[in-house]
């Protein structure tokens, strides 16, 4: 699986959220699927958060 690529959080809202989203997400040292474990929403829809 290649590498998350940089979003410019400077496009917009969404944009901007998926980005500090995923950056939380690292900083804590969780996967997607951890994330995806404690909340009420599927892997696919945390993904295209993250991607803005």
């Amino acid at each position: 699986m290649p590498g998350p690529k940089d979003i410019d959080g400077s496009v917009g809202v969404p944009t901007f959220y998926g980005a500090e989203l995923r950056w939380q997400r690292e900083q804590a040292g969780m996967t997607q699927q951890q994330l995806v474990d404690g909340s009420f929403y599927g892997y696919s829809h945390l993904s295209e958060i993250e991607r803005g």
